[in-house]
């Protein structure tokens, strides 16, 4: 298993080492940084017969009876909840209360896995409590959720927490790679996704072309833009995921003009300091259309029109409100095609 969470894995491996093992972790970061394989590193090394906890990266010995059952999906004593369509329910939380209620069956200790926890409805979140704060002799449970605000204090409040950060550039590239990934798609594509795999995935199944319309818009004469503003719109909102990518899209571009602006020249290695790397001369040909006041000025609507979104306002709405933002800014000043 490739862990990615390298740093919180650290974390964990100091606490196995001194034996300072709570009953609850929360396993707390964003989406796509590799919570859940964690997690189950964390529940391997309670089970295994001889973990290695003598090394930078402690790890379970990979060959015991127990690594074996892990491994294949078998082993009695692990217990992996996760969401039933959109919420962990309050029959979930009955079920897994009715499996830990009895000793292990073979391992030294057992792991519950609460995938997700940030999905659990209020019913199931409070059903959780009381295991939360006395759970069983030998029993370890292990959550993981994107944010912390989204469970109830009195959950966090339960756990240590292990805080998760976004995963290293260079290793997500490596792991798209790895998936039959060009390189260069690759070292795109992690650049974009703020640290997280899965946003990395979306990105080259989705945000590319994306970037590629915002990119043709750009280049187009305000006039011309309007032609293609619909376009953009609907794109950006045919579903949350759509619009989120789209504004961590542009973002990232604005990020690279500011840049630009903030260095007044192209010298000095800036380009190298691009997100995006391989459109750099497109972006410093529209970035000179724009005033520095003016790209920071968006990129502050960004964030609230990010915030918005959460609040389900309609995304059409919201993204009309970027996009319109485009039209009419450069009057009179000379657009170069994207791709030219």
């Amino acid at each position: 298993m490739k862990i990615l969470q390298k740093q919180a894995l650290r974390v964990a491996g100091r606490i196995f080492r001194h034996g300072n093992l709570a009953h609850a972790w929360l396993l707390a970061g964003q989406e796509g940084t590799g919570k859940e394989e964690l997690a189950r590193v964390m529940a391997g090394l309670l089970m295994c017969d001889r973990p290695s906890l003598d090394q930078e990266y402690v790890e379970p010995c990979g060959v015991c009876v127990h690594c074996n059952k892990l491994s294949r999906g078998t082993h009695p004593d692990l217990i992996v909840t996760e969401p039933e369509g959109a919420f962990i329910k309050l029959h979930q939380i009955h079920s897994l209360q009715k499996a830990i209620a009895y000793p292990p069956l073979e391992a030294r200790n057992r792991a519950v896995l609460l995938l997700h926890a940030h999905r659990m409805n209020r019913e199931a979140a409070n059903a959780l409590l009381k295991t939360l704060e006395e759970p069983p002799d030998r029993t370890f449970l292990i959550l993981t959720a994107s944010s912390m605000n989204s469970l109830l204090p009195t959950t966090v409040s339960r756990c240590q927490i292990i805080s998760c950060g976004g995963i290293e550039t260079a290793d997500i590239a490596s792991v798209l790679v790895e998936e039959g990934i060009a390189q260069e798609q690759a070292v795109i594509a992690a650049a974009l996704s703020g640290g997280s795999l899965s946003w990395a995935r979306l990105i080259l199944d989705r945000g590319l072309s994306f970037r590629d319309l915002f990119m043709k818009f750009l280049s187009l004469t305000p006039m011309r833009r309007i032609s293609l503003l619909f376009d953009l719109v609907k794109v950006m909102s045919e579903s949350v995921d759509d619009f989120m990518l789209s504004v961590a899209v542009i973002r990232a571009v604005v990020r690279d003009m500011l840049l630009l602006k903030t260095c007044n020249r192209a010298g000095d290695g800036v380009v190298d300091r691009f997100i995006n790397q391989d459109i750099s001369v497109e972006i410093m040909t529209i970035a000179s259309q724009f005033s520095m006041e003016q790209l920071d000025s968006y990129a502050k609507r960004l964030e609230e029109m990010e915030r918005l979104s959460a609040r389900n306002i309609n995304r059409k709405m919201l993204s009309m409100a970027l996009m319109v933002f485009w039209i009419g800014q450069c009057e009179g000043k000379r657009q170069v095609r994207y791709g030219e």
